[in-house]
């Protein structure tokens, strides 16, 4: 993992499902803003791939640290789902 570079992108309630970062990518995290109780699924690379991160957070300022090296994304991390109004997530992805 040494001499990756290491990105973040945003996603917020609204947005369109799609595939963000690279093709290949390593999960190391998630930074979620929840305005209202939030649930969110990452997929490997479609909305019908294999779930990868599955979770319902509430109200506040989560951070979601994923150990080791990550969850690895071999065909792209794909937002499948964020509820709740007004909340806003980071992907962090090398």
């Amino acid at each position: 993992m040494a001499g990756n570079s290491v990105r973040a992108y945003n996603v917020a309630t609204g947005d369109a499902a799609a595939i963000v970062g690279p093709h290949r990518a390593r999960i190391l995290g998630v930074l979620v803003s929840a305005a209202a109780a939030c649930a969110f699924t990452l997929r490997n690379g479609s909305a019908t791939g294999d779930i990868l991160l599955d979770l319902t957070l509430p109200v506040g300022w989560n951070d979601v640290y994923i150990p080791a090296d990550g969850i690895l994304a071999a065909n792209g991390c794909f937002v499948a789902a964020l509820t709740g109004a007004g909340n806003k997530i980071t992907v962090i992805l090398e």
